[in-house]
């Protein structure tokens, strides 16, 4: 499996909100875990991988943009919030939002 990494940032949005589920009790008791690709599970008290909701496929940026969904980040070290900036097809993310 590996060493586990401490996240550096995580989604604004909590897990549930990207429709992610606790792989081991199918739960959405959650919160983004302090591991990389990891969230934590209040129910198992587990940090797990869960199911991937809505990041197991292809992304649709615009059309998940349009309902509703943020891909904006939390520096975790700064707290501050970092804004998704599409930039020739590529995400990129800066403490700026977009105009």
């Amino acid at each position: 499996m590996g060493e586990k990494r401490k996240r550096e940032w995580c989604w604004i949005m909590k897990p549930q909100s990207y429709e992610m589920v606790c792989d081991l009790c199918g739960g959405s008791n959650l919160d983004w875990s302090e591991f990389e690709h990891m969230i934590w599970c209040y129910n198992c008290q587990k940090d797990t991988h869960g199911k991937g909701g809505i990041f197991n496929g292809p992304i649709h940026l615009h059309l998940c943009l349009e309902l509703g969904f943020s891909f904006d980040r939390i520096d975790i070290a700064t707290e501050k919030r970092l804004y998704l900036h599409e930039n020739k097809g590529h995400c990129e993310w800066e403490e700026v939002p977009a105009r």
